[in-house]
């Protein structure tokens, strides 16, 4: 259905899919603790044009600047200069 949609209007989606938080690595139940295991999330994206940072561990902290440049938008330096994401699309 998206890449019908985006060559029939000449559409460029970006999917990006992921988690919010981990699991406990001994149960993969629990989420509230501040173990490595259950602070790290997995992405999964459409986009061809990923930056090597995104094979080392994107984190979630990195989406928002990636739809901006998805978006060819620009964010303003006061504001990047508070983010402690960067983009993971060329």
């Amino acid at each position: 259905g998206v890449l019908a949609r985006q060559e029939a209007h000449d559409e460029d989606w970006l999917v990006i899919v992921t988690t919010d938080h981990g699991r406990d690595a001994v149960t993969g139940r629990t989420h509230g603790a501040q173990s490595k295991r259950e602070r790290t999330i997995w992405m999964a994206t459409n986009s061809q044009r990923l930056t090597p940072d995104f094979y080392a561990m994107p984190e979630i902290v990195d989406i928002y600047p990636s739809i901006a440049t998805h978006l060819g938008i620009t964010i303003p330096e006061q504001v990047a200069r508070h983010l402690d994401g960067a983009s993971f699309i060329e």
